[in-house]
């Protein structure tokens, strides 16, 4: 029985105590507990919810299966293992999680009202590698009227490793991620969600995520808007070709001893009974620099079959008008690139072979464009020179630019081109108390800027990597922004209806040959600005990397 047409029993035992709550819908009976937001605002929380079932043994590698209904009461007060996974930002990388991993996690104020509440459903980041719906506390947006919904996907090879064969064709992290919407979609109204408002958000791998949920049939018709925070689906780093992603594997396979000629299925079953911790060590016998390549499994465009998440180019997607109709903001921090900036000693050694790897324009590069590409982004950035201390910013800039920035243009002129939804396109400058850069390089001699993830700051709390943040009054006025943009997106399908923001000004949606970037400056000064990393903006418009997505370019 549909969930909103269940009976919602909600039993609270001391209001005052952080009491537990009961909420009963269409799996079974949760119990879960109240707290309190930034302003001391109750809230009730249910976390650790199971949306799928275990993706283990015959699972590993699989497309998710539902969950199935529990008897008795489920304990949602405690937070769920995050999925298997390594860190492998660090050169002394971790191995952390579970491979029982696909759950997802329900806020929503703990107070009465008449409507059902917007919805929105948070999709973490981390290069597909890394990260956890439990390392965003909902606080901050809990102080607003709005259902949050937090989840776990599978990562790394488990999420994403791809096969030759219909039995492992991948992108099964992202499968995770749209069945785990299906759940919001078919059973928020029993916690006073509203199911036909619900915003897909995320940032980094998130944001890509989140942008691909606008274009697969497995999710497109379940949302009402998108929130793609530095990653879009057109960027350099967000689809890996399907037949690097299969030849990774058979690096992987090789590795672990597992039979890579011949049967693939032989592989497959080899792969299917290794030890999870195993299989994540030897990833880190593919690097080449540094930490790089960090994403060796990632979304792919799959075989025209049925249950495929993707199977067309996204730009194509977006051209052709079958993206979901529906408001879209996009956006980026003004210097992204600063949290890759702290380690380049040995790069100008092989600079030619690290560049299109770092920047990920090797995966989208043809052969004849690779050297030509090279050297014009060396050109424009470096001047032809090494890296040095005196040139670190221009790194910093080149990375933004191939990574975030181009992403983020390419998508707003791909849906201003076919969509008659509103585009909304932002810069966040903010630099506050803290910022993601300190985590990469302690040294209080360099001097970041607003680096990426630095925005989720004022979305979230991080207790994972901040749990001393003590904000100051610049800090706040900025959350207080922040989020209610988001909320009231999430509400109305513009951030900013008239008269609802005081002295911030209107954000104006982009227009085709107007691109306008909402410039967050701090929590009270903001701006509409059409200039914005004008010329760095068009020299990737008009580098030539590959012929499809050249004519593609053309087509706008």
């Amino acid at each position: 029985m549909h969930a909103s047409i269940l009976c919602l029993l909600v039993v609270a035992v001391g209001f005052a105590n952080a009491a537990n709550v009961e909420l009963t819908f269409s799996q079974g009976t949760l119990k879960g507990k109240e707290a309190v937001s930034r302003n001391g605002r109750s809230f009730r929380s249910f976390t650790g919810i199971p949306y799928a079932k275990p993706p283990i043994n015959r699972l590993r590698f699989q497309p998710p299966e539902a969950a199935i209904p529990w008897k008795g009461i489920f304990d949602a007060t405690k937070t769920h293992e995050r999925c298997l996974q390594v860190y492998s930002y660090l050169k002394n990388y971790t191995v952390l999680g579970n491979e029982d991993c696909l759950y997802l996690n329900v806020y929503l104020p703990n107070v009465s009202h008449e409507e059902k509440l917007p919805v929105m459903v948070f999709i973490h980041g981390g290069a597909f590698i890394t990260g956890s719906a439990s390392d965003y506390n909902p606080n901050l947006l809990m102080d607003h009227d709005v259902v949050l919904v937090t989840i776990n996907y599978r990562l790394g090879p488990f999420g994403f490793l791809t096969t030759s064969t219909f039995h492992m064709l991948g992108n099964d992290g992202l499968k995770d991620q749209a069945l785990a919407i299906k759940w919001v979609k078919e059973n928020i109204a029993a916690f006073g969600g509203d199911s036909e408002k619900i915003t897909v958000f995320g940032q980094g791998a998130g944001g890509i995520s989140a942008h691909l949920h606008m274009l697969s049939p497995l999710s497109k018709h379940l949302i009402s808007g998108v929130i793609a925070q530095s990653g879009t689906a057109v960027g350099h780093n967000a689809i890996m070709p399907y037949f690097l992603s299969v030849r990774n594997t058979k690096f992987l396979a090789e590795r672990l001893k597992c039979p890579v000629h011949g049967d693939m299925d032989d592989m497959m079953r080899c792969l299917i009974y290794k030890n999870g911790k195993q299989i994540l060590e030897k990833l880190v016998e593919f690097r080449e620099w540094d930490v790089e390549p960090i994403t060796l499994f990632k979304p792919v465009m799959e075989p025209d079959v049925p249950g495929a998440f993707l199977i067309e180019d996204p730009a194509r997607i977006i051209l052709k008008g079958d993206a979901a109709k529906v408001p879209f903001i996009t956006g980026i921090t003004s210097n992204e690139g600063d949290l890759r900036t702290s380690d380049i000693k040995d790069f100008n050694k092989n600079i030619d072979t690290y560049l299109p790897n770092l920047l990920g324009y090797r995966n989208v590069v043809i052969h004849k464009n690779l050297k030509p590409a090279t050297e014009s982004i060396k050109m424009f950035y470096l001047n032809n020179k090494n890296l040095s201390n005196a040139n670190k910013n221009q790194f910093s800039k080149m990375y933004m630019d191939s990574l975030y920035l181009h992403g983020a243009d390419f998508a707003v002129d791909l849906h201003l081109t076919k969509s008659k939804q509103s585009v909304y396109y932002y810069i966040f400058g903010y630099k506050g108390s803290q910022s993601y850069c300190k985590l990469y390089d302690s040294s209080t001699e360099c001097d970041y800027g607003v680096c990426h993830s630095d925005d989720l700051l004022y979305i979230f709390n991080d207790n994972k990597h901040f749990p001393n943040f003590e904000r100051n009054e610049d800090d706040n006025k900025v959350i207080d922004l922040m989020t209610k943009l988001w909320v009231t997106f999430a509400t109305h399908g513009n951030p900013t209806p008239e008269d609802t923001f005081g002295t911030i000004p209107k954000w104006q949606p982009s227009e085709v040959d107007h691109v306008n970037y909402y410039f967050i400056k701090d929590g009270q000064t903001v701006e509409n600005n059409t200039s914005l990393f004008k010329k760095r903006s068009k020299f990737w418009k008009k580098l030539e990397l590959n012929d499809k997505r050249k004519q593609l370019k053309d087509e706008l």
